[in-house]
């Protein structure tokens, strides 16, 4: 797959659309295309189903008076494998400004997310996600 093929993909744009939901707090919206019973797997907290999901996401938002996760990148890799490069920028709750960078790792079957994973090193995420395409593809 050429980079403007993946940059282009079903799931990509799929992926885009999820993290814009987001943002807007519209976590119905983002959670349709998570699998009934999907896994979150974060940097602090891990969440299975959607509901854990959304209310993991619903708290985490929640500590911030601002926040914007900015999408530096969205690469597919093949075999339901999204690897997404992103910045989260906003202020906390009475507290200063965040500016961190996070990669996340998007598992796909038959256009659902049924894992995703939470990583404060791209490094670390691009490893994993080329695994797993491999493995998966």
């Amino acid at each position: 797959m050429t980079p403007e093929e993946s940059a282009n993909s079903d799931l990509v744009r799929l992926t885009r659309y999820m993290f814009e939901a987001a943002n807007r707090r519209d976590f119905d919206a983002a959670l349709e295309f998570y699998a009934p019973n999907a896994h979150w797997r974060g940097t602090v907290d891990d969440a299975d189903g959607i509901p854990a999901i959304r209310d993991l996401w619903v708290s985490y938002y929640g500590a911030f008076e601002e926040l914007q996760v900015v999408l530096d990148d969205v690469a597919d890799l093949g075999s339901g494998v999204i690897l997404v490069d992103s910045r989260h920028v906003g202020r906390l709750a009475g507290g200063p400004t965040l500016a961190e960078e996070r990669a996340f790792v998007w598992e796909f079957v038959d256009g659902r997310v049924v894992k995703a994973s939470d990583y404060v090193s791209l490094a670390e995420a691009r490893a994993d996600a080329e695994r797993l395409a491999a493995e998966r593809g």
